[in-house]
C-alpha cells in the first residue's frame, strides 16, 4: 500500500496541470456590421471582460484567464480590425468600440461586468462609462491614463513624431520600432518583446493608424472624463513609466487604486503573469467591494 502516496501526488499533480476549457466563439452584432470573435471560460454572477490594446489581440489575456476562471466568468475579445474581428466601417474610434463592447455584453445577456482593459482600450472604457450602462460595474485599468497632467518634453515630442511619421511612410517596418523603442524596459522578456513587435507588424495598417489619430486626443480630455467616472478606478500598471497618481486622485472623485508592477515594459500580463495576477486579484477585490 505504501505506493498510494505516489499515485494520489501523481494523480493530484495531473489535475492541478489540466488546461482551463477555453470555448473561443464568435458573434455578429449590430445590424451584422461588426463580427466579434472571442473567448470564455469559467462561470459566476460577475463577468471579467478582457480587453487588449492597440494592434495586439485577445490571446494576450489567455493566462490571466486561466488564473481567474474558477472564480468569475471570464471572456476575452478581439476589437474588429485586429485578432480575428471584424467591422464594415473605415473609421476606428474609441467611440465606436464602445458602441462593439456594449452590444457583446447585450448579446451575451452580461449583467455585472467589470471592464479590464489594456493601454488603447482604457480610452473605449472612459467612453463605455460615458454612456452610463448599468450592467458596467468595474473599471480597471491595464498600464494606462499615466500622463494625466503630464507634459511631454520636446525630445519626446519629437520621437514620438518621428516613429509614428515613420509608421505613416511604413506600417510594417515602423510598427514594431515603435514598439522596440519605447513600450519594453531593457530586461523585458525576449520573446515577449518579439511577439508585440511581431503583432504589431501584421495588424491592418488603415485600421491601426485610424485607430491611433483618434485615442491620440484622449491624453487632453483626460481631467474631464475622470472627474466624470461614477464607478471607483482600479489600476494595474507598470511603474516602468512613472504614474502619476496625485493627478488621479485628483479626478477620480469616485475612488481610484493603483496596483504597481515592478520591472515591466507595457505588457505586464505577459512579462510577468504572476505578479500580473496577483496584481489583478487585489483591485478586482476592491472595485467589487
Amino acid at each position: 500500500m505504501r505506493w498510494l502516496p505516489l499515485v494520489w501526488f501523481v494523480s493530484v499533480t495531473a489535475q492541478a496541470q489540466t488546461p482551463t476549457p477555453m470555448k473561443h466563439a464568435s458573434l455578429s452584432l449590430r445590424n451584422d456590421q461588426v463580427e466579434i470573435h472571442y473567448t470564455e471560460a469559467g462561470a459566476g454572477d460577475v463577468t471579467l471582460l478582457f480587453v487588449h490594446g492597440w494592434c495586439i489581440n485577445r490571446n494576450y489575456w489567455t493566462e490571466t484567464m486561466a488564473a481567474f476562471a474558477d472564480e468569475h466568468q471570464v471572456m476575452a475579445i478581439d476589437l474588429p480590425g485586429f485578432g480575428e474581428s471584424t467591422a464594415k466601417r473605415t473609421q476606428y474610434t474609441m467611440a465606436e468600440y464602445a458602441e462593439d463592447i456594449l452590444a457583446f455584453a447585450d448579446e451575451k445577456a452580461l449583467e455585472k461586468v467589470v471592464l479590464v482593459a489594456h493601454s488603447m482600450a482604457g480610452d473605449i472604457m472612459l467612453e463605455i462609462a460615458q454612456r452610463g450602462n448599468p450592467n458596467i460595474i468595474g473599471l480597471i485599468g491595464v498600464d494606462n491614463f499615466k500622463f494625466v497632467d503630464v507634459a511631454l518634453s520636446p525630445e519626446q515630442l519629437a520621437q514620438f513624431q518621428t516613429l509614428f511619421g515613420a509608421m505613416a511612410q511604413d506600417f510594417a517596418t515602423g510598427a514594431p520600432a515603435y514598439a522596440d523603442q519605447l513600450l519594453f524596459l531593457p530586461e523585458s522578456p525576449k520573446d515577449v518583446r518579439q511577439r508585440v513587435m511581431d503583432d504589431f507588424a501584421k495588424a491592418n495598417p488603415a485600421v491601426a493608424m485610424s485607430a491611433s489619430q483618434d485615442f491620440a486626443q484622449y491624453g487632453a480630455r483626460y481631467p474631464q472624463l475622470l472627474s466624470q467616472l461614477e464607478l471607483p478606478l482600479g489600476l494595474v500598471n507598470s511603474d516602468g513609466v512613472p504614474n502619476n497618481l496625485q493627478a488621479l486622485e485628483t479626478y477620480c472623485q469616485a475612488g481610484v487604486k493603483l496596483y504597481p508592477i515592478h520591472g515591466t515594459g507595457h505588457y505586464p500580463m505577459v512579462e510577468n503573469p504572476a505578479q500580473f495576477q496577483e496584481g489583478l486579484r487585489e483591485i478586482v477585490a476592491w472595485v467589487l467591494k
